[in-house]
C-alpha cells in the first residue's frame, strides 16, 4: 500500500544509561509553548513532554509549519545501553485533516476518470490530479526537511549515528 501521509520509524541505540538518556531529553525538551505564550527566549530545541519510559515532543521552531513532525519515542534497556525508538508522525489534526483532502480528491480524480475513459476530455479535468500532487508535495517535503533537521538535533544531544 502507497504511504500518503508521511510517517518514519528510527532506532537510535547509545551506550548511554536508560537514567541519563532521560535526563538528556529532559534538559533538552521545555514546557510546551501555547500560541498565546509564544516567547523568542526559548532555549531549548524541543518542547513536549518526558516520562520515565517514553517521550512525546517537537522541535522548537520561529515559523509556522503544520507539518512539523511529532516524535513520539520509547527507551528500552539493553544490555550495552539504550535503544530509542522514535517514530515521526505528523499532528493528529493535520493528518486527519489531509486524510479528508486525499479521500475527496481520489474520489473525484477516479470519477474524472471513468468520464476520461468514455470518451469525454477537458483540460480543466486535469485540475483534481495536480491538487492531488500538490497536496502530497506539500506534506511530504515540509515534513522530511523538519525530520532531518530533528535527526540532527537527536545526533548532536546523543552523540550517536542512526
Amino acid at each position: 500500500m502507497m504511504k500518503i501521509l508521511p510517517f518514519e520509524e528510527i532506532i537510535f541505540h547509545t551506550a548511554l544509561s536508560k537514567n541519563h538518556v532521560l535526563k538528556i531529553l529532559s534538559n533538552n525538551t521545555g514546557e510546551p509553548i501555547h500560541a498565546f505564550k509564544y516567547t523568542l527566549d526559548h532555549n531549548k530545541p524541543f518542547e513536549g513532554s518526558v516520562s520515565e519510559r517514553e517521550f512525546k515532543v517537537w522541535r522548537v521552531i520561529r515559523y509556522r509549519n503544520s507539518f512539523l513532525p511529532r516524535l513520539i519515542g520509547v527507551i528500552d534497556e539493553v544490555d550495552d545501553g539504550c535503544n530509542i525508538k522514535i517514530q515521526f508522525r505528523l499532528h493528529r489534526f493535520v493528518s486527519i485533516f489531509m486524510i479528508f483532502w486525499f479521500s475527496l480528491l481520489g474520489i473525484g480524480c477516479l470519477g474524472l476518470l471513468l468520464i476520461i475513459m468514455g470518451g469525454e476530455f477537458n483540460i480543466f479535468m486535469i485540475i483534481p490530479f495536480g491538487m492531488f500532487l500538490f497536496g502530497a508535495f506539500l506534506t511530504i517535503l515540509p515534513f522530511k526537511y523538519e525530520v532531518k533537521k530533528a535527526k540532527q538535533i537527536l545526533n548532536k544531544i546523543f552523540e550517536v549515528e542512526v
